[in-house]
C-alpha cells in the first residue's frame, strides 16, 4: 500500500468536503481551529454522506453538532447518514456536552430499505432521552418533514430560519415559518443560517453543559441608564391602571443589558418567557403581559410557561416570576402551570408588581411548593378576589341601605384596595418577604439570587 498516495487522496477529499455548505455552516459554530469531524469519509453506495458531524469548542466549552446538506443529493437520509448521527449522539452523551443540530433535508432516500425508518425511530427516542441530560438546540433552515421533523421538534430549543419548512406531513409543502411562530412550534425565528448559528452561540453561553453542571457565570452588564426611568414609568402606569410594556419597562430594566432572549414571542402572548443574565447569573424569566388578552393569562400562555419551567428545571436554571395579571382564563392552563411548578426543584423568586388575585395570588404571592422568596412593589394588589368582587361580598348589606350606593361603593373599593389588598397587608400576613421600590429591584433580586444558587448547587 502506498501510504503517501493514500494520505494525499484523503487530503484532497478533505479539502473537497470542506467546500460543502454543511461544513461551512457547522464549522462557523466553533472556536477557530477546534472543529473535528466525525466519520468524515463515510460513504453510502460510493457517495459521500449528506451530513457533516463533529465536535469542537464554543467559548472554550465542548459542543457536538451535525448539519444536513440540502445541496448534496437534497440531503437525502441514508443508513450511513443515520450511523454518523448515532455516533454523534453517543459521543455527546458520553461527554455530557450540548448538541446543535441543523436540519435541511428532503427526507429518506427512497432507494434505502425499510430498516432505515426504524433506525430513525431509535434515534428519535435517543433524542428524547438526551434532552433532559444535555441541552439540544435544533436549527431548521430548509425542508424538514416526517420523522426528521419529529427529531427537530423534540429538542430543547428550536430555531427556524425564514426558509424553514417543518411538518409531520411529508406532503405539506405550503407550510411557512410564520405558521411555526404562530402555533408555538418555533422558539426563535431568524433571517439566515448565519443568524441561527450566532443565536445558538449566545444560547450556549447561558446554558450549562449538562444537567449536573453549573450554569456559566458571565460578565455583569448593567442596564442602560434610561431603563431607570422606564421602570418608574411602569409602576406609575400600574397604579393608574394604564398600559405599559413589561418587557421594555420592567424585564430589560432588571436583567443585564441585552441579555434577554424571549422564547415563542408570538405564541401565548399574555405571558413572556425567556432566558437572561442577572448580575452574570443565568435565569429564566416568566412575566405577565397585560397588553394581551385584556390582562388575563390564557391557556396557550400557561402551556408555554409550563414547558419553559420544565426546561429550566432540567438544567437547574432559577426562575424569576414577574406578576401583574387579572387571573387565569383557563382551568386547564392553570393546572398545567401549577403542575409544572409542583414538580420543579429549582430556586424561584416572585416579584408581584401589580395584580395577583385568587389562584394567581396562591401561586405567586405565597410560598407555594418551593417558591423561595416573594417581593412586591408598592403598586401591588394581592387578594383572594379582585377588590370590586370582594367589596360586593363584604359590604353588600351596607350598600343596600346606603343613600348613595354608587359613590359609597367606589369609596369602599378604594379603602379596601389601600388597606386590605395592598402590599402592607400582604407583608403583615406573611405572604411576602418585603416591599421594594422599582429602583432597588435589580440589586435586591441579585442579592437573593446569589444566596439561592446554593440551593441549586
Amino acid at each position: 500500500m502506498d501510504v503517501m498516495k493514500l494520505l494525499k487522496e484523503l487530503q484532497l477529499e478533505h479539502e473537497k468536503l470542506e467546500e460543502r455548505k454543511s461544513y461551512k455552516i457547522i464549522s462557523s459554530l466553533f472556536d477557530e481551529g477546534t472543529f473535528e469531524q466525525i466519520d468524515e469519509f463515510a460513504k453510502s453506495n460510493g457517495e459521500n454522506t449528506n451530513v457533516t458531524c463533529g465536535f469542537g469548542a464554543v467559548e472554550g466549552r465542548p459542543v457536538y453538532a451535525f448539519c444536513q446538506d440540502i445541496d448534496a443529493s437534497f440531503g437525502a437520509v441514508t443508513k450511513s447518514h443515520i450511523n454518523k448521527l448515532r455516533k454523534t449522539y453517543a459521543l455527546a452523551e458520553k461527554s455530557a456536552a450540548p448538541l446543535v443540530c441543523v436540519y435541511s433535508s428532503a427526507g429518506i432516500k427512497i432507494t434505502e430499505d425499510e430498516d432505515i425508518v426504524y433506525s430513525i425511530g431509535e434515534l428519535l427516542f435517543k433524542n428524547w432521552e438526551l434532552k433532559d441530560k444535555i441541552p439540544i438546540i435544533s436549527i431548521v433552515s430548509g425542508p424538514c418533514y416526517g420523522l426528521n421533523a419529529l427529531m427537530a421538534n423534540s429538542s430543547n430549543i428550536l430555531i427556524t430560519t425564514k426558509d424553514a419548512k417543518l411538518s409531520i406531513d411529508v406532503a405539506d409543502y405550503n407550510i411557512s415559518y410564520k405558521s411555526l411562530e404562530d402555533n408555538g412550534t418555533s422558539h426563535f425565528t431568524v433571517d439566515s443560517e448565519e443568524d441561527a448559528i450566532n443565536l445558538s452561540k449566545k444560547l450556549l453561553n447561558v446554558l450549562p453543559s449538562n444537567k449536573n453542571s453549573k450554569v456559566p457565570i458571565g460578565k455583569i452588564k448593567e442596564p442602560k441608564e434610561e431603563k431607570g426611568a422606564s421602570i418608574l414609568t411602569a409602576m406609575n402606569a400600574i397604579s393608574k391602571e394604564r398600559k405599559y410594556s413589561i418587557r421594555s419597562c420592567v424585564i430589560e430594566a432588571i436583567v443585564d443589558d441585552e441579555s434577554f432572549m424571549e422564547f415563542s414571542e408570538l405564541y401565548g402572548e399574555s405571558l413572556i418567557t425567556g432566558l437572561a443574565k442577572l448580575g452574570g447569573f443565568t435565569i429564566g424569566v416568566i412575566a405577565s403581559n397585560k397588553l394581551h388578552n385584556n390582562g388575563f393569562t390564557d391557556e396557550k400562555a400557561c402551556l408555554k410557561a409550563a414547558k419553559f419551567i420544565k426546561f429550566c428545571n432540567s438544567f437547574s436554571i432559577p426562575i424569576l416570576n414577574i406578576i401583574d395579571s387579572k387571573g387565569f382564563k383557563s382551568l386547564n392552563g392553570a393546572v398545567s402551570i401549577y403542575s409544572a411548578y409542583a414538580n420543579a426543584k429549582i430556586a424561584r423568586i416572585n416579584l408581584v408588581i401589580g395584580e395577583a388575585y385568587g389562584a394567581m395570588a396562591s401561586l405567586y404571592a405565597s410560598h407555594f411548593k418551593g417558591s423561595d422568596v416573594t417581593f412586591a412593589w408598592p403598586s401591588a394588589s394581592i387578594s383572594p378576589l379582585p377588590a370590586e368582587a370582594m367589596a360586593n361580598i363584604i359590604f353588600n348589606e351596607k350598600l343596600k341601605s346606603s343613600n348613595d350606593p354608587i359613590n359609597e361603593r367606589k369609596s369602599l373599593i378604594h379603602n379596601y384596595k389601600e388597606n386590605l389588598i395592598g402590599p402592607k397587608f400582604a407583608i403583615k400576613s406573611g405572604f411576602i418577604e418585603g416591599v421594594i421600590t422599582p429602583l432597588e429591584t435589580r440589586k435586591k433580586l441579585y442579592h437573593y439570587l446569589e444566596l439561592l444558587l446554593i440551593k441549586n448547587n
